[in-house]
């Protein structure tokens, strides 16, 4: 046992449960009552991430073109 006095002791009252399987029940609930909703928030949610994965994707293509020198892609990339 620590006899640090400023350590606080949680009592299984004041406990949280775990994330993980608090998340899970939470999707498990909600899935049950409206599946349909659930089905579009996750769907949504990928859709929100393509914008950033095709921003990714071109400072890629422009990073390669500026290493490389090739002045053809580059001004493919940008659109000009």
């Amino acid at each position: 046992m620590s006899s640090d006095p400023h350590r606080r002791h949680r009592t299984g009252v004041d406990e949280l449960p775990p994330a993980l399987s608090s998340m899970w029940r939470l999707c498990k609930l909600g899935y049950t009552h409206q599946p349909r909703m659930v089905m579009l928030v996750v769907l949504l949610t990928l859709v929100v991430g393509i914008p950033d994965a095709l921003f990714a994707l071109w400072l890629n293509l422009l990073g390669n073109a500026v290493i490389a020198r090739d002045t053809t892609t580059i001004w493919i990339v940008l659109g000009r």
